[in-house]
């Protein structure tokens, strides 16, 4: 009965999740195929089905709009293969996914993607709420990396949960003694002590 409450989980959020934005394209959820599907003809999995239930998981990563950007989907199939020749044909795909969306090692978010996205959503954001300050810059990028290294190290495959993340790294970066400091304002006080 879990198995089946994890299932249903992932597919409602393959509903509920929006389409992406590309002009034209409709985007459509992988059809479901459990790890029983690759296991029928002999109840074993050998390399070759290993490899199609990857490549299947793989598909099931780059067609979903959220898990597409904020996770490198190489890393999940590849995962997913490891853990599958671990564990065995018996434990369901979705239980296995779940399990390395969520883990830290390896952590596959795509680290690169969320600090840039969030560094954007930033820059469009302080274009009129920090129209009349001129520290957008490195509020962006303290933005952008913290979301990236806070997402990865706690992963959790939520729109809702990314949004929650930008907000509060934020309200952190907002605060100037929260930021690196600026690479300039070092060269220039290593200019006069010298």
């Amino acid at each position: 009965m879990v198995g089946m409450k994890h299932l249903l989980y992932i597919l409602l959020l393959l509903t509920i999740i929006p389409a992406p934005a590309f002009a034209g394209e409709k985007w459509k959820p992988e059809p479901y195929q459990g790890s029983v599907a690759y296991t029928i003809d002999d109840g074993k999995m050998d390399e070759r089905e290993i490899a199609e239930e990857a490549d299947y998981i793989h598909r099931l990563c780059t067609g979903n709009p959220f898990m597409g950007q904020y996770y490198d989907c190489e890393c999940i199939a590849g995962a997913f293969a490891i853990e599958r020749e671990r564990v065995g044909p018996f434990k369901p795909n979705h239980q296995l996914l779940n399990r390395i969306t969520k883990s830290k090692a390896p952590n596959c978010a795509n680290q690169a993607y969320i600090a840039g996205k969030s560094y954007g959503n930033c820059m469009q954001e302080s274009a009129y709420a920090r129209e009349l300050r001129n520290d957008t810059e490195e509020v962006c990028q303290c933005v952008g990396n913290k979301v990236a290294k806070d997402f990865a190290k706690t992963p959790i495959m939520d729109p809702g949960y990314a949004q929650a993340i930008h907000s509060n790294a934020t309200i952190f970066c907002d605060n100037p003694s929260n930021r690196p400091p600026k690479k300039t304002a070092q060269k220039t006080q290593n200019l006069k002590l010298n």
